[in-house]
């Protein structure tokens, strides 16, 4: 029983990221310069770094409700999000990313122009987390890099991501900055 509870949580948890996607990847860009300050969401008690003003979008799907923050693009098409999912019907006391990090590779890859080229553990906010170094293939033939940190707390997976053209702008000191900026405040 636990096992199809825990598949279920699963392939719930593969559509949301799925959409998730689909969203980040239709954001248009505005092309502004870096603008890095605190932003802070009482409403969701969370707070992190981001460029200017995220944009929030709510996706309220038959299964999950989705919260995503998504900030301003930078010169060069670097960008970066924050995102929230709750399930409905269920929990996601039964994940544990590090553990069941095969199945969240499953998600990112699914759409067949992302790969994930590795994986890590690390911490975020003090709860353990997995981080996924990403490359995917634009429509025009372009090669982005990306890292991705998935972790739960409470009944929320959190994901917090970020795309730049070379892997040497994701080791810049912001982007790690921001990717360590998360905090919950309550």
């Amino acid at each position: 029983m636990a096992n199809a509870t825990h598949a279920r949580i699963v392939g719930k948890l593969l559509r949301a990221i799925q959409l998730s996607l689909v969203v980040i990847a239709c954001t248009a860009s505005s092309g502004l310069s870096a603008n890095w300050s605190l932003f802070i969401d009482a409403e969701e008690g969370i707070q992190f770094l981001a460029i200017g003003t995220p944009e929030k979008r709510r996706l309220d799907g038959p299964e999950a409700v989705k919260i995503i923050w998504h900030f301003e693009y930078l010169e060069d098409g670097t960008n970066g999000y924050v995102e929230a999912t709750r399930l409905k019907q269920a929990s996601f006391a039964d994940l544990d990313v590090v553990r069941d990090a095969a199945d969240l590779q499953l998600g990112l890859e699914q759409s067949g122009k992302t790969k994930v080229a590795r994986q890590r553990r690390v911490t975020v906010a003090g709860v353990s987390a997995i981080e996924f170094s990403t490359t995917s293939r634009t429509s025009k033939g372009a090669t982005w890099h990306g890292v991705t940190r998935m972790f739960v707390v409470g009944n929320t997976l959190f994901t917090i991501g970020v795309t730049a053209s070379t892997v040497a702008r994701l080791e810049e000191q912001p982007i790690q900055v921001f990717l360590n900026s998360f905090k919950r405040l309550r």
